[in-house]
C-alpha cells in the first residue's frame, strides 16, 4: 500500500488563496495526475494540522469537500485514502438530496481555452449556453453572441496566444455563499493568459481569474477578472494603426492617357480631392484639385490633356500597417494633403486625407 508523506502536501503561508482551498487544489491536481495513486493513504487531519500549523478545522473543511466529490474515502478506525475507483472515471458526482451535482469540467473548460486560442468557434460556440451571460473585467454585461465576437476580437489583437498554469477548484453550493438553482454548479479557474501583440508587437502575460457557472455541461455564466491594460493598449495600438480593411479606403484610379474629363469626373465621383495614376497596374503619378486648377490656368487648350501631362511623379506612398500618428506627421513634414496607402509590395489600397486622419488621432 502507498503512504503519502505530510510533508509532500503544499501549503503556501501568505498565499491569497484560502489554505482549505489550496490543499483541495493540491489534492485534485496531484490525483488527476496520477502522482498520488488510487488507493494511497493519506495523512490524518490533524496530522496535517500539526504539521502545516493550521487549524484543524481548515483541514477537515478540505478533507470534507474531497470526500463528497469522490475523490478521497475514509475507513473508519484506518483514516483516509484516495478513492480506489477515482481512476475510473474522469466525472465525480455528488449525490445530496436526490440531486445529481456534475463537478468535473476541467476537461471541457480546456477545451475552452484551446478552442480561443486556436479561434475555433464551433467548439466555443458549443460549450457556452444559448442564454450565457458573460460578465467581463470592466462589468460589462454581454450575450454570447457578443461574447463570441469578443473572443474573435482577442484573435484580431493578439498572436501565439497560451493558456498555461490551469488550475481549477470547484465549488459545491454550500460553499458559494450564494444561493443556487437546482443542477447547477460553480467552477472557479486559474491560468496565464499570454501572447504578443499583432500591432504592439509587445508580448504579454497576465493571471486571470475565471467564475463559470453551470447547466449540465454548458456555462451559463462567466465571470471574468483581470488587469485590462494589455487589452487597452493593443487596442489603441491597433487603432493607431491604416489596418487595412475591405472598402476603408477609397481607391480612386486614372490611367497615364486619360482625358482631364475624366480625371474630373474620377475626383469627383470620390470625394478626396485626388487620383492616383497608374500605368499596367504601377502607381506613376498623383493628380489633385490643385494640379487641375493650375493647368486650366496655364493651359487656353484642354482637349489634348491627359493625366501624364500635368501628374506629381513619383508620388510619396506609405505602408498600410504605419502607424496614423506617423503617418500624419510624414504628411505634415513633406507638407502634402495627401497620401497614397500600399502593402508592402507596393500594391495601391487607397488614398487618405490629412483632415481624415487628423479627426482619427482627436
Amino acid at each position: 500500500m502507498e503512504f503519502l508523506n505530510v510533508k509532500n502536501i503544499t501549503v503556501k503561508n501568505g498565499s491569497s488563496v484560502p489554505k482549505y482551498k489550496q490543499i483541495i487544489s493540491f489534492f485534485i491536481s496531484k490525483i488527476r495526475s496520477k502522482e498520488i495513486l488510487p488507493g494511497t493513504k493519506i495523512p490524518s487531519i490533524n496530522e496535517v494540522s500539526f504539521d502545516k500549523n493550521i487549524s484543524r478545522d481548515t483541514v477537515e473543511r478540505a478533507y470534507n469537500f474531497l470526500k463528497k466529490i469522490g475523490l478521497i474515502i475514509s475507513v473508519k478506525g484506518l483514516g483516509h485514502y484516495v478513492n480506489p475507483k477515482s481512476n475510473k472515471t474522469n466525472t465525480y458526482i455528488l449525490k445530496e438530496d436526490g440531486i445529481t451535482y456534475n463537478l468535473d469540467r476541467l476537461n471541457i473548460l480546456k477545451n475552452l481555452l484551446n478552442s480561443i486560442s486556436n479561434n475555433d468557434s464551433r467548439t466555443i460556440n458549443s460549450i457556452y449556453h444559448n442564454d450565457l451571460k458573460h460578465i467581463n473585467p470592466n462589468d460589462k454585461v454581454l450575450n454570447k453572441k457578443e461574447r463570441l465576437d469578443h473572443i474573435t476580437t482577442i484573435t484580431i489583437l493578439f498572436d501565439k496566444i497560451t493558456f498555461e498554469k490551469i488550475e481549477v477548484e470547484y465549488i459545491h453550493p454550500q460553499f458559494n455563499q450564494k444561493i443556487i438553482h437546482r443542477d447547477q454548479n460553480w467552477t472557479n479557474l486559474w491560468t496565464i493568459f499570454s501572447g504578443i501583440g499583432k500591432f504592439s508587437k509587445k508580448r504579454f502575460s497576465v493571471p486571470i481569474h475565471l467564475s463559470h457557472q453551470w447547466v449540465g455541461n454548458k456555462i451559463i455564466k462567466e465571470i471574468q477578472f483581470f488587469n485590462t491594460s494589455f487589452y487597452e493598449n493593443e487596442f489603441l495600438a491597433k487603432e493607431d494603426r491604416f489596418y487595412f480593411q475591405k472598402n476603408k479606403f477609397k481607391m480612386p484610379s486614372v490611367e497615364k492617357y486619360d482625358t482631364l474629363k475624366k480625371i474630373i469626373n474620377t475626383i469627383s465621383k470620390n470625394k478626396l480631392g485626388a487620383t492616383v495614376v497608374n500605368d499596367k497596374n504601377k502607381i506613376i503619378g498623383i493628380i489633385t484639385d490643385g494640379d487641375i486648377r493650375r493647368i486650366i490656368a496655364k493651359k487656353s487648350v484642354l482637349s489634348n490633356i491627359s493625366a501624364i501631362n500635368f501628374m506629381t511623379k513619383n508620388p510619396l506612398t506609405i505602408d498600410y500597417t504605419t502607424r496614423k500618428s506617423t503617418a500624419l506627421k510624414y504628411m505634415l513634414n513633406n507638407k502634402i494633403n495627401h497620401l497614397i496607402l500600399t502593402n508592402k509590395k507596393g500594391a495601391y489600397l487607397g488614398i487618405t486625407h490629412i483632415l481624415d486622419l487628423s479627426r482619427d488621432l482627436t
